[in-house]
């Protein structure tokens, strides 16, 4: 094996065992209660377009407000429901779980407001988002553009003829309908993605979760890892196509704050290179254990912000450094990555790693052995969407 390839598993299998090492206990039936972990009036938006306001044989959408942006996902994840029916009961196993999950935690943690203060959007509980947020100005991508890709691959084109517009910005810096939007390479990615899953087979999707055929519990298996490499091809191209779109507002937050942006938008690249399940309970899980639960000020230095667990601080500072070794590196690590990530058993293995290091960390010379074995020999995947 090349140097280089072995430094870089070393790099990546180090940086996992910072975030492993064990901090706090975590209450179990707090992170898999359900009701309690739903994002923040989830039961109280629509999860159907005929909520909205219909005028002019138009549906109009107002994705600055929180509740209206949360009813989009709520629609899309119930829409999906009948073709994911086999990941999970309850529709819990649905991938597209991740996107509202971290709306949820965005407005939870005042993340959406106006980072100028020259208003009062996004305080004191209100329900405007606003503009002047980074994190707000991301999500659009992975909110509206997920939401206009359902609409233009036609998931809901069977109950629902009317044209759907969303409501424009007050400056008008973001598209607002299928057509203006096409410009972006993030809305072609997520076309594919809900026309790959409403193409799916009824005879694997809808299978009982239970089901003791192995032929059948493989397929359902190969069919989530094929959702999952459209979903994750698409998520990577919207968080590419916000980056450009959304720096005029990076400056408006704390230097902490900002670096934490940055650092968790180049994580979700080695995330996404493992295809993970981002169904309700491991985004719930993720969500408690690794990220602030309040917005970053001067002053705050991961791995040692006192109001913060130690979980939440070692994975601050060990995403900083992942994206500062990365640059470094040339992108090395991130190739060595994906290179181990793109065959089935290399996913296979790094959805392993991410899930059990936190409670084993010895595992780590095992991990090394494995993901070096991966790569000299398991071939890539043919016709990745990622690729």
């Amino acid at each position: 094996m090349h140097p280089a390839v072995f430094l870089g598993i070393i790099s990546i299998l180090w940086t996992f065992y910072i975030i492993s090492i064990p901090s706090e206990s975590v209450n179990d039936a707090a992170i898999w209660d359900v009701t309690a972990k739903l994002p923040p009036m989830w039961e109280k938006v629509p999860s159907d377009l005929s909520a909205f306001p219909l005028i002019n044989n138009v549906t109009v959408i107002n994705p600055w407000d929180y509740r209206q942006r949360l009813a989009i996902y709520k629609i899309m994840v119930t829409a999906t429901e009948p073709f994911m029916r086999s990941f999970g009961p309850r529709n819990t196993g649905n991938i597209l779980w991740g996107l509202p999950l971290q709306h949820g935690w965005q407005y939870s943690t005042s993340r959406l407001r106006d980072f100028t203060n020259a208003t009062k959007c996004g305080f004191n509980s209100s329900f405007c988002i606003s503009e002047n947020s980074w994190w707000a100005s991301m999500n659009y991508f992975l909110s509206v553009i997920p939401f206009l890709g359902s609409v233009k691959a036609g998931l809901y084109s069977r109950h629902w003829p009317h044209q759907i517009r969303l409501t424009s910005s007050r400056t008008g810096r973001y598209c607002t309908s299928v057509s203006n939007c096409s410009s972006l390479a993030s809305l072609e990615r997520w076309t594919d993605f809900f026309a790959f899953v409403i193409n799916t087979t009824d005879d694997v999707s809808v299978g009982m979760v239970e089901t003791r055929d192995i032929s059948i519990k493989e397929k359902m298996s190969q069919l989530e890892d094929k959702m999952l490499e459209f979903m994750w091809a698409a998520h990577v191209t919207s968080i590419e196509d916000g980056l450009v779109r959304s720096a005029p507002s990076l400056g408006f937050m704390s230097e902490p704050e900002q670096k934490f942006g940055q650092d968790w938008g180049s994580m979700v690249e080695f995330i996404a290179a493992t295809h993970f399940q981002t169904n309700f309970n491991q985004t719930n899980v993720f969500q408690l254990l690794y990220l602030p639960p309040r917005l970053l000020w001067p002053g705050d230095k991961p791995p040692a912000i006192p109001d913060l667990t130690k979980s939440v601080n070692k994975a601050i500072f060990t995403m900083g450094i992942f994206r500062k070794a990365n640059a470094l590196s040339g992108g090395l690590i991130l190739r060595v990555w994906k290179r181990a990530m793109c065959s089935a058993e290399g996913r296979k293995e790094g959805r392993y790693l991410m899930r059990n290091l936190v409670e084993n960390p010895y595992i780590i010379p095992l991990a090394i052995a494995r993901l070096a074995r991966d790569i000299v020999i398991y071939p890539c995947d043919d016709n990745m969407a990622s690729s």
